[in-house]
């Protein structure tokens, strides 16, 4: 199995968000190496990806975050550096990504000797394969659209004035209340 790097977050990456099934909207990077599975986060995401089985969490602070700060970088000049510094502490010095992986970030880490090569058929049969709380999740998303569809036909059969954002709502109350929406507490 080849080594892994995948740079991003997990609301616009399906291929990170099948790794770390949480919600992050800033970007991180994932590394995966002989089977050992690190996310170099940001510090607030810490405690959040604690409980995730098997995945090492590093904060960006030990890669040199501050010290990239204090030289003056912008956020966006910061990332290649922090993805190059995963690499190194990962010992990574090849790896596949997936096919969105930030082509800028690409090229940074092949100036520095760091290989990297696009493997999409790969990230494609990951996701293919559903760990157990993705197939709890398809589960309670599959009742929860069968319990919506049930109170739209309850409104449609009671008659009267309605219009398609009163069946979206109603649709939307049933999803809140059994978690599904993206935000939504679980009872």
């Amino acid at each position: 199995m080849p080594d892994v790097i995948i740079f991003g977050d997990t609301v616009r990456s399906p291929e990170l968000r099948h790794e770390v099934p949480v919600t992050i909207g800033d970007p991180f990077v994932y590394v995966e190496q002989n089977g050992m599975r690190t996310a170099f986060v940001g510090s607030l995401e810490i405690s959040r990806l604690q409980d995730l089985d098997g995945l090492e969490v590093v904060p960006l602070e030990e890669l040199g975050l501050d010290e990239l700060v204090e030289q003056g970088y912008s956020w966006h000049d910061m990332m290649p550096q922090l993805v190059l510094r995963a690499c190194r502490a990962s010992r990574v010095d090849s790896a596949v990504t997936p096919r969105d992986f930030p082509l800028g970030v690409a090229d940074f880490l092949r100036e520095n000797d760091i290989e990297v090569k696009t493997h999409g058929e790969l990230f494609d049969e990951r996701r293919r394969v559903k760990t157990s709380a993705e197939l709890d999740g398809i589960r309670r998303c599959q009742r929860a659209s069968e319990r919506a569809m049930d109170a739209i036909r309850e409104r449609l059969r009671a008659g009267g004035p309605v219009t398609c954002e009163d069946l979206q709502t109603d649709a939307l109350r049933v999803f809140s209340e059994d978690g599904v929406l993206q935000g939504a507490t679980r009872t």
